[in-house]
């Protein structure tokens, strides 16, 4: 009898959760496996770590065949985002074998599952995609823009035609796509897939625990907090510090970048002063301690969870309008939402945290009793309601 649900995400598990989108899919394991109807949850790689639930690496040899393509990236010069397709495929590939006849609903946080979409389409099973990002299609166009617009030649994860190509063979085999944010539910129907949507309203709550104490410094810190990619949309944030950088402020950036942007930066930014780039961030609290305002001016963004993070710890937010996140900022009251691909907007906004720091610094508390005041477990409890109505009857 098909009466259980298998969730998958491409992300690994971490020592409470799993990582970005993989947090989302964790937490509906979690309130499948306690009304009964959990197969497991499937995730790239689970190390030492355990869940309450059923839950399991893709594959066994997962840790092993990650570690050669990250260390092949470097011994024959290939690039992330070519590592990152042969990883989905092999992903892929050893997803299907969790597919049996017990499962009634496959729910995925990744659209790159074409061997294993097919493969419960045959079986009957109903398929459920919980995307982490926009309609790739959307975001390809953007970044083809970008690229334009600053000489760069280079593909990135979303331009990769092959990638792009996979996506797009993967998407018509899904019955139904939950977008949980205005954003993200908007470029999929401009799309076509308007019959497959399901709107819900929700976000991933930060699930580490923040510094009692903020710190306040005599000079006023604007922080930037991503894996910087060109769709971060780091270079209008520079572009805005260039007006700034005669002020009693510091701008930190952290994360790492990559060459695309790398490039850019020391071509149009290198003589920047007063930008502090602080690498791999492994302690969240700790970084935004001592900072001010943060700033997200992200050409497109599905639901970047270092928005909520930054509001967890008492910064208050300017965030580009083109940011699935954005629906939790209330204007003015917990942080400001600025049109993407702006400068100027973010060069105001700055300004006016800037001159008025003890209002702002308020700000950064109702931001974070906003975060805090959250209760995740409704969403994924809606969630669980929605999938749970796929089952065969």
């Amino acid at each position: 009898m098909k009466n259980k649900i298998l969730v998958t995400s491409f992300e690994s598990l971490t020592a409470k959760s799993a990582g970005g989108i993989g947090h989302l899919g964790y937490k509906l394991a979690e309130t499948l496996h306690r009304r009964g109807l959990l197969k497991e949850f499937v995730c790239s790689a689970k190390g030492k770590w355990t869940t309450s639930f059923p839950s399991s690496p893709v594959s066994f040899s997962s840790r092993y065949y990650l570690f050669a393509l990250h260390k092949l990236e470097k011994i024959l010069g290939i690039k992330v985002h070519q590592s990152r397709y042969l990883q989905e495929l092999a992903y892929d590939w050893f997803c299907s074998f969790h597919l049996d006849p017990g499962v009634g609903v496959l729910v995925s946080t990744t659209p790159y599952l074409h061997h294993t979409f097919k493969k419960a389409a045959k079986m009957g099973v109903r398929i459920y995609l919980i995307p982490g990002n926009p309609e790739d299609n959307y975001i390809a166009d953007l970044v083809r823009e970008e690229n334009q617009r600053y000489g760069i030649s280079e593909d990135d994860a979303y331009t990769h035609s092959r990638r792009l190509a996979y996506y797009n063979k993967s998407l018509p085999l899904v019955h139904h796509i939950i977008t949980y944010s205005a954003l993200m539910e908007e470029t999929y129907r401009r799309r076509g897939y308007d019959k497959k949507l399901i709107g819900v309203r929700g976000y991933l709550k930060p699930d580490f625990a923040t510094s009692a104490q903020r710190v306040q410094g005599e000079r006023f810190k604007v922080a930037f907090l991503a894996f910087t990619v060109l769709l971060k949309g780091l270079q209008y944030l520079l572009e805005a510090w260039k007006e700034l950088q005669h002020l009693d402020m510091e701008l930190h950036i952290g994360g790492p970048i990559d060459e695309n942007v790398q490039q850019l930066i020391r071509k149009e930014y290198s003589d920047l002063k007063h930008v502090v780039y602080t690498g791999r961030v492994t302690d969240i609290p700790a970084f935004f301690a001592d900072k001010d305002v943060y700033v997200l001016s992200s050409i497109i963004d599905g639901a970047p969870v270092t928005i909520l993070e930054a509001m967890h710890c008492g910064v208050p937010v300017i965030v580009s309008d083109n940011c699935g996140t954005k629906d939790i900022v209330e204007e003015g009251t917990t942080g400001w939402i600025v049109p993407f691909r702006n400068h100027e907007s973010i060069r105001d906004r700055i300004l006016e945290a800037y001159h008025h720091r003890a209002e702002t610094a308020e700000m950064g508390k109702r931001a974070q009793e906003k975060i805090d005041g959250y209760d995740m477990q409704v969403f994924t409890e809606e969630l669980a309601d929605i999938v749970a109505k796929g089952m065969p009857g």
